[in-house]
């Protein structure tokens, strides 16, 4: 994109610098008896400013002037100035026979010219260099952003595996029937996992299956009733979106929520119209410390979503006395 503004400013400049030039001072010294030569004249002097104008701007600039090197800068520009002002005497004397210096009406089209060249070189070049140093803090944003994502994955990966093989755990140490049937579960939830921490992104049918698969691995060990409502319309279900952002949610629900016989947790996942609206509700024990998924989770969760979906989501958690609520609102923009 740099290079195209580049080109484009680059463009319209030397068409205007042509179209002036040749209009304000060199037409003025047009004689139709030597046409042949005017055009040679008018050739040469383009070509001699060109040529000083790219010195300065690729050459001197860069090598110099930005790397602090001043003096050697004003030595370099003033032999540039002085060769500069002799192509221009000697393409005026190719159409002045005999010409070695510019005459009295001339001298204000060298100072113009010079000034110009010095000035619209410089600009360019300074114009070039705030592009690249604003493309390369772009880069780097992005390069901090997918570091500080990769760092608030690899916290979420081991601590959620981790719950997982601990609610396994529970039921090998009561002999559960239900053992073989977690194992299968966590197989599944493993390639997520696994896929979490190698891409960046999944489907949101792929999502919706996750959930309901790590709520059917829950519900192995614990007796809570879980209302699990999704309404995802056909044409949303092959959108990308950032992985694993609800299921800390839901583990939030069954880790530190009621789990007894008459318990209810509430989860609601619609995906319509680019947006996804995300609940879940669940009853308070009052033996259990409400905290964030092990101290994880849900700052883990927020910072993510304002590093992938910057302003682009609405999180708002509700606790009373009995229930706690967490809603999630995304905006997507594109697949």
């Amino acid at each position: 994109m740099n290079k195209i503004i580049k080109i484009i400013l680059h463009c319209f400049y030397w068409l205007s610098y042509l179209s002036f030039s040749f209009i304000l001072y060199t037409l003025p010294y047009y004689k139709k008896e030597n046409v042949v030569q005017f055009v040679v004249y008018y050739a040469c002097q383009v070509a001699v400013y060109l040529i000083a104008f790219y010195i300065n701007y690729s050459i001197l600039i860069p090598k110099f002037l930005f790397q602090k090197k001043y003096f050697h800068y004003l030595i370099s520009l003033a032999l540039l100035l002085i060769l500069f002002h002799l192509g221009l005497i000697q393409s005026w004397g190719g159409y002045y026979s005999g010409q070695i210096l510019p005459r009295n009406d001339q001298i204000e089209s060298l100072i113009g010219a010079t000034t110009q060249m010095l000035f619209v070189s410089a600009a360019f070049k300074f114009i070039d260099y705030w592009m690249e140093s604003e493309k390369k803090k772009r880069e780097l944003e992005i390069e901090v952003k997918q570091a500080e994502l990769l760092f608030l994955k690899s916290q979420i990966s081991p601590h959620f595996l981790f719950n997982t093989l601990n609610n396994i755990y529970g039921l090998a140490l009561t002999e559960s029937k239900n053992t073989g049937s977690a194992i299968a579960q966590l197989r599944n939830l493993m390639n997520y996992i696994d896929n979490f921490s190698t891409t960046s992104r999944t489907s949101i049918k792929n999502e919706i299956l996750q959930m309901q698969n790590f709520i059917q691995l829950n519900l192995l060990r614990y007796s809570v009733k879980v209302n699990f409502n999704s309404n995802c319309t056909p044409e949303m279900e092959s959108y990308l979106i950032e992985s694993m952002l609800f299921l800390p949610f839901i583990e939030n629900a069954f880790k530190h929520g009621n789990i007894n016989n008459n318990a209810v947790i509430d989860i609601n996942f619609s995906a319509k119209n680019n947006h996804i609206y995300f609940s879940v509700t669940n009853e308070i024990n009052p033996n259990k410390r409400i905290d964030d998924v092990g101290g994880i989770g849900i700052a883990n969760i927020k910072r993510r979503l304002e590093l992938v979906y910057d302003k682009q989501f609405k999180i708002d958690i509700e606790k009373s006395e009995s229930r706690y609520s967490t809603h999630l609102q995304i905006d997507l923009l594109e697949k």
